[in-house]
């Protein structure tokens, strides 16, 4: 049962890690592609 609850706070973990680089790369892609784009064009 331990091993099982170990199990699932590493995927819980996990899970919290991904959404943050989502958000964080959702953030890098709204700053930083805008400004991309309005200097490429």
């Amino acid at each position: 049962m331990k091993k099982f609850l170990k199990v699932l706070a590493c995927i819980a973990g996990a899970l919290i890690v991904v959404r943050l680089v989502q958000n964080l790369v959702d953030y890098l892609i709204s700053t930083f592609g805008r400004h991309y784009i309005s200097s490429g064009e």
